[in-house]
């Protein structure tokens, strides 16, 4: 099997987690209260890569305008007073918080994200499937998912993660043999180096119009752990955990 070891329930696993912690490259641009949200690092991960990105963040910006926010390569931000907590999804769907322009993501000022996609390449695979999905999972992201344009690091195109009880489940397949978003009613779909999305209530597959996603394009490339510029510091999942429950005190979804 070539799946990644699925995480077990925090609950059940006490051991220390590693902290997925974004390395910024300089110079870096920070907003008035000094988080990063773009540094100088370059948006190439390729063209499957670029490709399965612009066309589900323009799927799911025009699908959801105007109800949710929709960003691609976003600073998410998730301690308050810490500038150096954050991640930085491929694309996420928050379906709780408003439509507007934002520099970056703080999730002590707006609710968690429903839905997280991230596309595997050749220098993020690892934090893909490892340290950056313990968070997500530790952060209370509801869906986690992973595109693999080349199929290496999956036994299939796409694979997902969905929360159940505190801890990511695998996704099965439906009857048609598809993985099916809840979160966003959406049916996704790989073959052919492409990402194909479609939708459930109007039984088509959903194609580009012609707006652009919402995020920082050169935020993505330069993570710190195993695929990039050093190692990330080891924090607890009960601790991230702990940080989500008290945000979640002070927002409402």
């Amino acid at each position: 099997m070539r799946h990644y070891s699925q995480a077990r329930s925090a609950l059940a696993m006490p051991l220390l987690r590693p902290l997925h912690r974004y390395a910024p490259v300089p110079p870096v641009a920070v907003d008035d209260h000094g988080y990063p949200y773009e540094d100088a690092a370059p948006f190439m991960e390729g063209s499957g890569h670029t490709d399965a990105l612009r066309y589900a963040g323009s799927v799911c910006d025009d699908r959801y305008a105007g109800r949710a926010c929709t960003a691609v390569a976003m600073a998410l931000h998730y301690r308050k007073g810490d500038c150096g907590a954050f991640i930085v999804p491929d694309l996420f769907v928050s379906l709780g918080a408003p439509d507007r322009g934002r520099l970056s993501y703080k999730l002590w000022e707006e609710p968690t994200p429903d839905f997280v996609l991230e596309v595997l390449s050749a220098k993020t695979w690892t934090m893909d499937m490892g340290p950056k999905k313990d968070t997500c999972e530790a952060l209370g992201i509801g869906e986690y998912w992973l595109f693999d344009p080349f199929v290496k690091r999956l036994d299939a195109p796409v694979a997902g993660y969905r929360l159940q009880d505190g801890a990511y489940r695998p996704v099965p397949t439906n009857a048609a043999g598809r993985f099916v978003s809840e979160a966003l009613g959406l049916e996704l779909w790989g073959g052919d180096q492409r990402l194909r999305l479609y939708d459930l209530k109007t039984g088509e597959y959903r194609r580009i119009s012609g707006g652009s996603p919402r995020g920082s394009e050169g935020m993505r490339g330069r993570e710190s752990g195993p695929a990039g510029r050093r190692d990330a510091p080891r924090r607890s999942g009960s601790g991230i955990a702990a940080d989500a429950r008290g945000r979640r005190g002070t927002v409402s979804r």
